[in-house]
């Protein structure tokens, strides 16, 4: 009898960890998919609704830098941190204002990288090299962020991911520097990838989702 209840229990135990296993991968996949969304929306608005729609372009300037207040800048950082803060706040992790300030950080992650890159464009020869630079500037300063807001976070192995992520995919902006097509494709692969990749980063962190 206490042979049985022992397979039992070792039976259940194998379950659970099957369990906690799968509820990981898909959390990863599910926030990575978010942020393939997120990058795709960010193409769609930059390419064919901020021009004709909204049309913001200003320059000013800060500390000798030319920065730039437009669809590069703001867009990007903005749709990620709306859509990742909006998968936290549903899977209850993040309340009202940790989403608020997720897409804050978010955003002025992207903003400060962006402008990085458009003014070191001249002296950084090597795009891939620039771009995975600006990556490692947008990814540390949102990882960076995101550990003071989430205590799910404050574990080394999934914020180096977010970081290698971050960087790694950050070259592809070679892509976007390169393109000439009319549709802006180029854009659409460094946006599509660079937050689909930081997202699913972002997923091996995340608890797994409780099932009953």
């Amino acid at each position: 009898m206490s042979l049985l209840s022992k397979g039992i229990q070792v039976a259940s135990q194998e379950i659970a960890r099957g369990r906690g296993s799968a509820g990981r991968v898909g959390t990863l996949v599910g926030l990575g998919l978010c942020g393939l969304l997120s990058g795709v929306l960010v193409w769609v608005v930059i390419s064919f609704v901020w021009e004709p729609y909204i049309g913001l372009d200003l320059e000013f300037n800060l500390a000798g830098w030319v920065l730039s207040l437009s669809h590069l800048t703001l867009v990007p950082g903005l749709l990620f941190g709306m859509i990742v803060g909006l998968f936290l706040s549903r899977r209850n992790l993040a309340r009202p204002w940790q989403v608020v300030a997720y897409i804050a950080a978010a955003t002025a992650a992207n903003f400060v990288a962006t402008n990085f890159a458009a003014g070191m464009v001249n002296a950084i020869d090597n795009a891939f090299s620039l771009g995975m630079l600006a990556g490692l500037i947008g990814s540390g300063w949102l990882t960076a962020v995101s550990l003071l807001l989430f205590s799910f976070l404050r574990r080394p192995l999934p914020c180096l991911l977010m970081l290698a992520a971050g960087t790694l995919l950050g070259g592809l902006l070679e892509f976007a520097i390169e393109d000439s097509s009319s549709l802006g494709m180029g854009f659409l692969v460094l946006y599509g990838a660079w937050q689909a990749g930081y997202a699913a980063a972002l997923g091996t962190a995340l608890p797994p989702r409780q099932r009953t």
